[in-house]
């Protein structure tokens, strides 16, 4: 059992060493660098430090995917608010009669 455990780390250990061999290959191929290592294993987190990204300089694709993600979060919201609009549940809507 114990050579079996072993042998799964190991294809575990190797699986995570080609993912993020990977993820630097995209990284790079689409136009990322990286200065602090925040590509590979040795990453540090983004701290007070780090500085912010100027809009006029993220490239071209950053842009769009940032308006797409914005425009699907809206879409997602609208949904959300009419799905809560037609539930028949009590509890989820505020009462705005002015009966009692």
């Amino acid at each position: 059992a114990a050579s079996a455990g072993q042998a799964m780390t190991k294809a575990a250990e190797g699986a995570k060493a080609r993912f993020a061999e990977g993820a630097r290959a995209a990284f790079t191929a689409t136009g990322g660098t990286s200065t602090r290592g925040s590509a590979g294993d040795d990453a540090e987190p983004a701290g007070s430090d780090a500085a912010p990204v100027d809009e006029g300089t993220a490239p071209a694709w950053a842009r769009r995917l940032k308006s797409d993600q914005a425009v699907l979060h809206g879409a997602h919201l609208a949904a959300q608010t009419l799905q809560s609009g037609e539930s028949h549940g009590g509890g989820h809507a505020v009462d705005l009669s002015e009966g009692d």
